[in-house]
């Protein structure tokens, strides 16, 4: 019993006091403290608590204060009523504030978890992905996991826009992205990145796999920009 009284907020003693004046109906401060074993500052610090949440009564009889607890279900009440009130500001809680726009967060992630992750975060925005590729070379460093990711990645709205190096391979690849366009013969890229909603990653050539992870509208949205721009100029 204590322990339920604990997680509504009761202190250990706070708990002990009220259930003991649930049962003993009506007792002083000093009287408390000699049947719980706890010494008569704490008790009164207790009672005041339990007192201002409105748990316990008093009165005074002889000249001496006398404490009561009230019924249960005043508990129940009024932690049913802070329910509905929290209730209330939830809306409150969950709008988007201006400082929002203001959030970024910058990461360097490796290997396969990195990826995993990506496509875990693209697949949960459900909105349009933009790649910049390099020739497929990020394919190339999955080696054999790949057949891990192609179905997950083929399940993304996918744009590409792909140097002319990718035109060699991209018949051979599982991965078809929804549209695809080429960059001219003279460019080479040694960077990737993929872009959607406020998330941006750019791929290093190295041969393992690196992704930088920058989570800020601001980066998101210039980089969107430079994706429509070179998609304008590139060609199918």
């Amino acid at each position: 019993m204590i322990k339920e009284l604990e997680n509504f907020g009761f202190t250990e003693k706070e708990a002990r006091i009220y259930v003991i004046l649930t049962s003993e109906r009506e007792l002083s401060a000093p009287k408390i403290a000699s049947l719980l074993n706890i010494d008569r500052r704490t008790v009164y610090d207790a009672i005041n608590f339990l007192f201002h949440k409105g748990y316990i009564s008093r009165k005074k009889v002889q000249g001496r204060e006398i404490f009561s607890a009230l019924h249960p279900d005043y508990i129940v009440k009024d932690f049913s009523d802070r329910i509905e009130n929290f209730k209330k500001i939830i809306p409150v809680l969950l709008k988007p504030k201006e400082t929002e726009n203001l959030y970024q967060e910058i990461n360097i992630l490796y290997g396969l978890k990195a990826i995993n992750l990506l496509i875990t975060r693209a697949i949960k925005s459900k909105s349009e992905v933009f790649l910049m590729g390099r020739g497929g070379y990020l394919l190339e460093q999955l080696g054999k996991s790949k057949s891990q990711f192609i179905p997950k990645l083929n399940s993304l709205n996918w744009k590409m826009i792909q140097t002319n190096d990718y035109r060699k391979v991209h018949k051979k690849r599982d991965f078809i992205p929804k549209e695809i366009r080429y960059l001219p013969e003279n460019i080479k890229l040694d960077i990737a990145y993929i872009v959607f909603d406020n998330n941006l990653y750019f791929f290093t050539k190295k041969k393992e796999i690196q992704l930088v992870e920058i989570i800020d509208k601001g980066f998101a949205q210039t980089f969107k920009t430079y994706f429509n721009l070179l998609w304008n100029i590139a060609k199918n």
